[in-house]
């Protein structure tokens, strides 16, 4: 599920993009750039490996940095700055077939993504019941650094573009 996680950055990362106005507070809320982790679970505990300028990398590039990342962090050879700093993260349980969850975030984070199981659910689609893939994301924000109206603006962001991911290249 590597490539799950890194393509939720991927969209994070295009949120920011497109819409400069979130960027800019979230710059001023959070003061460093986004730097975007992913959680990796190892047996001694939680470490999020950190992927730098995530704003400007493409999916294969992320994925590439976390696989090496959480390869060298389960070998503990990760150096500190590859995992101290930071302003956001995901963690992915869908994986385990967990459907929502609320994540901790791991300071000095300012926010972290929970993404659930995508899963085939009931939706009422013009009047219809229809089967559709659901994906529960939950993000939890730091309301020292990010208020609950800037990560709401940014999870609505996020879902706008996961629903329609084709505006992604408009």
């Amino acid at each position: 599920m590597r490539c799950r996680r890194s393509s939720i950055l991927v969209f994070l990362r295009h949120v920011l993009k497109r819409r400069l106005d979130l960027d800019q507070l979230w710059l001023s809320a959070v003061g460093t750039p986004s730097c975007a982790s992913a959680a990796a679970w190892l047996p001694v505990g939680l470490i999020t490996p950190i992927v730098r300028n995530a704003e400007t990398k493409s999916l294969s590039t992320i994925s590439n940095e976390l696989k090496d990342m959480v390869a060298r962090a389960r070998a503990r050879k990760l150096k500190p700055q590859e995992y101290q700093g930071g302003t956001t993260a995901v963690s992915n349980l869908g994986m385990y077939g967990i459907k929502d969850f609320t994540a901790v975030i791991n300071p000095p984070h300012a926010t972290i993504l929970a993404a659930g199981a995508a899963e085939e659910r009931p939706i009422v689609r013009k009047g219809q019941i229809v089967a559709a893939h659901v994906m529960s994301v939950t993000l939890s924000c730091d309301h020292r650094a990010v208020d609950g109206a800037l990560g709401a603006e940014l999870i609505g962001a996020f879902k706008a573009l996961i629903e329609n991911p084709v505006m992604m290249i408009v």
